[in-house]
This record gives structure tokens, sequence and C-alpha cells, in this order.
């Protein structure tokens, strides 16, 4: 297969693989959020029971966002191995157990789901007010996971940027920022599970490097591809 026209059609591939996690992660979180009453059970429970139909699109979307993800994660491994194959490799690796840690997140949403709208799943003597509180517990509990998950994510970018940083593929200024992302991950996940209340300008603060270079990683790659000129070719050239 022609170096240079392969990575080119992985590259455009991986951009839609991207796009279509933008597109998920964003109606997911979005959706479920507007279901979610802080610390109310009861308002919760409601807001599922009334529009039982979106929560289980919102079930799909995560579901789907797990496999996407773990497409991903192959995909840039494919993409990235020239560089350097077993930097890639942890890299694959890391995004892996992302995909696994959110798809064990995931089955809360699903439990959640299961107590409010089916009887049969809750234990003989469970009042429905005990059960509501279950799954507000069950909801809280994705949030954590997830949490913990983007710090394993985090990881996983930083290591696509310094990759990117060495492949030239992409502009230096965008790895910088996938870099830069991967850091802020870590640190907010950090600080969301360990500092009550914390949010707000720090928050965004630290997630705005992860937003500029992942948006900007995907347009890059769906519209120029990666850039695979003379320094891949000398690359490829070197004796064994």
């Amino acid at each position: 297969m022609d170096y240079d026209r392969s990575p080119q059609r992985l590259a455009r591939a991986t951009g839609l693989l991207f796009l279509a996690l933008a597109v998920c992660g964003m109606f997911a979180t979005t959706a479920l959020d507007g279901f979610v009453v802080a610390g109310d059970a009861v308002a919760t429970a409601g807001n599922v029971r009334n529009a039982r139909s979106l929560f289980v699109v919102v079930l799909v979307a995560w579901t789907a966002l797990v496999a996407t993800d773990t497409a991903v994660s192959v995909a840039l491994y494919l993409l990235l191995r020239r560089v350097d194959g077993p930097l890639a490799l942890l890299a694959m690796a890391f995004r892996l157990v992302f995909s696994a840690l959110l798809a064990a997140a995931v089955t809360r949403l699903f439990d959640a789901y299961g107590l409010l709208t089916d009887p049969g799943r809750t234990a003989r003597g469970t009042t429905a007010t005990e059960a509501e509180a279950r799954a507000l517990e069950a909801i809280a509990s994705f949030g954590t996971d997830f949490l913990f998950g983007l710090v394993v994510f985090g990881i996983h970018l930083l290591l696509v940027g310094v990759l990117l940083y060495s492949s030239a593929y992409v502009p230096r200024v965008l790895a910088v920022l996938v870099v830069a992302g991967g850091v802020g991950y870590v640190v907010d996940s950090l600080l969301g599970l360990l500092v009550a209340g914390h949010g707000g300008v720090v928050s965004t603060a630290l997630l705005v490097p992860a937003a500029l270079g992942e948006l900007g990683l995907m347009a890059w790659l769906l519209v120029k591809g990666v850039t695979t000129g003379r320094h891949h070719r000398e690359k490829r050239e070197e004796p064994a």
C-alpha cells in the first residue's frame, strides 16, 4: 500500500470518528444533565419517567460513544505507530482502559433506568422512594466513575500529543494544545474527585486547551489529513 496515500485515508477516517465522538458526546452529556436534579431523587425520577424514550436514546448515545471511542484508540495507533511504535501502543492501551471504564460507568445509567421503569428490578419490599434514591445514587456514581476515567483519558491525550509533535503530521501548535489538554483533563478530573465544589472558572481554564486541541485536530484531520513529506520518507528509507 502506498505510504503517502494510506495515512491520508486513515487520517480522514480518524477525523470522522472524532466528529462522531463530538456529536454523540455533546448530545449524551447535555441530555443526561437535563434529567438530573441535584439532590432531588423524586424530581429526577419524574424527569426520567416522563421522557422514557429520550432517556433510552441517551443510553444508546453513551453506548455508541463507548464503541466509537474504542475504534478511535485503534485508528490513532495505526496512524501513529510509524512515529514510535511502543509509545503509540501505550497510548492505545490507556485509551482502551478509558473505554472499558466508560463502559462500566454507563452500566450504572442502565441500572438507574431499570430501577425507575421496571418494578421487577427492585427487591421485594423496596418502596418507590427507595428505588428513586438508589437510581439517583447510580447516576451520581456514573459521574464519579466518568471523572476517574477522564484521568486515564488525559494520560492518553498527553501521549498522543507527544507523538503528534514528533511526527510533524499536524502543526506543532495543535500537538502542544493536545498535550496541554491531556494535562488539563488529568488535573481537572482529580480536582473534581478530591475537592468539593470544584468547577467554574478554574475548570474552564484547565479544559480550554483540551477543547481547542481536540476540535482543532479533528478539523485538521478531516480537511488536511496528515503531512507525509520529506521527513517521513527519510524515516521510511532509514536502514533497519
